[in-house]
């Protein structure tokens, strides 16, 4: 038998490290850092975004549109509705493009925050 210096708990031959002080030994030895510091969420664009987005096409569609089917031939009439037709659909594009492509806000990089202090810096919009 033989007492450990530490704790003065007594174990038999056979043992060769003190169950109880074994372990502290390893909480004090084994550190861990902390994780770095997550960098904030990206917020969606907004469906109004999206949608002023849409009606700027939808208006530029229409215009463009009339004035090619009038150059045409077209009466100014037929090719208002026309147009209407073609800026719609131009307009449905350019927002499901917007949607699809550029999804997220303009705004901050989604990279690592610094960790000296500095502020992230901003993406070039």
């Amino acid at each position: 038998m033989w007492t450990c210096p530490s704790c003065g708990e007594q174990h038999e031959d056979q043992f060769k490290e003190c169950w109880k002080c074994f372990g502290k030994e390893l909480q004090h030895a084994v550190t861990a850092n902390s994780p770095p510091p997550l960098a904030p969420p990206r917020m969606l664009r907004s469906y109004g975004a999206i949608l002023a987005r849409m009606i700027v096409g939808a208006l530029i569609g229409t215009l463009l549109g009339v004035a090619v089917f009038h150059r045409w031939g077209v009466s100014l009439a037929d090719a208002f509705v026309a147009g209407a037709i073609a800026g719609g659909v131009i307009g449905l594009l350019v927002g499901i493009f917007f949607w699809v492509l550029f999804p997220y806000e303009p705004g901050f990089d989604a990279g690592p925050v610094p960790e000296d202090g500095d502020s992230p810096r901003q993406s070039p919009d």
